[in-house]
């Protein structure tokens, strides 16, 4: 049965939620264009500074980092947005924010003593030699630094601060390129001068992120609500595992029944799915991520529940499209021929990314019901079906079984949580509204498919033009009228939009 509770705010507009989610998407989705655009504008200066054995330690040192994070984190961050809206009053949603971010203090700061102790066996065990030790050492004290950031980051998000969220991020990003630049290409520090300049960052991000936060919530520390937080939070450890290894584990199936030149391919196509889960959702799942359990308080909280999953797949599902109507003309252009089949492999990855969304979305009801070993119990499901699925078909398909494997496994995975979620928190969703977008979507691509592909500049033409048709159909037949008008005003006046960011308490 659904848990009931006292709205925040009574007869709140199903449009008002509408607009303040789609205007916070779009600032949360500018702050990452800009992250990424000044990533890749650097690309070529890093490529020239640092060897392929440098970023391929760094890439272990972050691998390994994201693991004992997840470990060590016991879901606190997953835990925050749950407790801070059970709360009505500032105060008790402080002692929330307050608790969490002492709580995360003490645990990166054991995990951070038990590091530096025993880096040399870490090292070793990572990289075969102990002497990389240094690395490891300032990566546990970088994985400090980002842990005390880590509430206050998503405080700024519960408060729908998204304009600060971005520009805080946009600053401290500014920092580290001018440092890399300095430690990098300057005095040639190599991997310590990456790991440096992130060190400074990080630092002066959580003095920054620690004075305001408690400034404005308290420090107060809660026994109480430490117990809480992580009594609710840890299955979303054995989450965050099983999604590592269900995203990851078909590189190493690729590999040893193939080789690595598979792997090469796959991952080209992969990063096509990269950009759509990082254009379309993680921003919208910036705001939607704690504002969902406000909503869910509220007497239409199921109205706003299916309008947005519509709203959030007229992006997703239109942004696949246009990913995979492009994808073999951006590969042809930007790769070389050997990693031309890639193309064949996106619109596969696109369904794959999809599912994912879609899970992150329908999983409202274990957080709302307190639900969450059997949250983790769909994540160890998915991972038994992604060894399966990928034993089963990369050693006879290759890179496309790869492929269709991870269909697999993200499907059952979203159909697991689904039918679960719903148990506890029924919400109807609209599915034959999304059948005939889905439809209509399936249609452009068969009609791209059948005008065959040509030339570079004869190919992107007619991907160009079915875009713009797809759109007008779109546009026509799939927007409601209050859609209509959010994107006549946002043509019209697109910064008018930041002035709806403020915050919500």
């Amino acid at each position: 049965m659904r848990k009931t509770a006292e709205p925040l705010q009574e007869n709140v507009p199903v449009n008002k939620d509408l607009q303040t989610l789609g205007t916070h998407t779009l600032i949360y989705g500018l702050g990452i264009i800009v992250s990424k655009a000044a990533s890749f504008i650097m690309l070529p200066i890093y490529t020239r500074c640092l060897t392929p054995a440098d970023y391929g330690t760094l890439e272990l040192l972050s691998t390994t980092i994201d693991v004992i994070s997840m470990i060590a984190g016991v879901g606190l961050a997953g835990s925050v947005f749950k407790f801070y809206y059970e709360y009505d009053m500032p105060r008790e949603r402080g002692r929330i924010i307050s608790t969490a971010t002492l709580t995360m203090l003490v645990i990166s700061t054991l995990v951070t003593a038990l590091g530096l102790t025993h880096s040399k066996k870490i090292t070793t065990l990572v990289f075969g030699t102990p002497d990389n030790v240094t690395y490891f050492r300032m990566f546990f004290l970088i994985y400090l630094l980002q842990s005390g950031n880590l509430i206050p980051y998503l405080y700024l998000r519960a408060r729908q601060e998204s304009v600060r969220f971005v520009a805080v991020s946009i600053a401290k990003l500014i920092l580290q390129l001018t440092l890399n630049i300095c430690f990098v290409v300057w005095l040639r520090w190599g991997v310590t001068g990456v790991l440096s300049s992130t060190l400074v960052a990080e630092s002066a991000l959580l003095l920054y992120l620690s004075v305001y936060t408690f400034q404005r919530v308290g420090f107060e520390f809660s026994v109480h609500e430490a117990k809480r937080l992580i009594a609710f939070g840890y299955p979303l450890v054995f989450w965050s595992l099983g999604s590592f290894l269900i995203t990851f584990s078909d590189r190493y199936f690729l590999n040893h029944f193939s080789d690595t030149a598979s792997v090469g391919i796959y991952s080209l196509a992969c990063k096509f799915g990269f950009i759509l889960t990082t254009l379309a959702f993680v921003p919208f799942n910036q705001i939607w991520e704690p504002q969902r359990f406000e909503i869910a308080k509220r007497p239409q909280a199921n109205e706003t529940f299916r309008r947005v999953f519509f709203d959030l797949n007229l992006i997703l599902l239109s942004m696949a499209l246009i990913i995979s109507l492009f994808s073999r003309d951006v590969v042809v252009v930007m790769a070389d021929p050997a990693f031309h089949e890639a193309y064949k492999l996106v619109p596969i990855i696109m369904l794959t990314m999809v599912f994912q969304s879609w899970t992150a979305y329908c999983n409202i009801g274990f957080f709302l019901q307190d639900k969450m070993r059997m949250y983790a119990l769909s994540a160890a499901i998915a991972v038994a079906v992604s060894l399966t699925l990928n034993a089963l078909l990369i050693p006879r398909f290759g890179y496309y079984g790869a492929a269709w494997a991870g269909v697999g496994v993200f499907g059952v995975r979203f159909l697991v949580v689904y039918a679960m979620s719903q148990r506890y928190y029924p919400i109807e969703y609209g599915w034959q509204r999304l059948a005939r977008l889905a439809g209509a979507i399936a249609l452009i691509y068969a009609l791209r498919q059948l005008a065959g592909w040509g030339g570079v500049l004869i190919s992107a033409s007619l991907s160009l033009a079915l875009t713009v048709g797809f759109l007008y159909l779109l546009y026509s037949l799939f927007l409601g009228d209050d859609e209509k008008l959010f994107l006549r005003r946002l043509v019209a006046k697109p910064l008018a939009a930041i002035s709806f960011s403020k915050t919500g308490d």
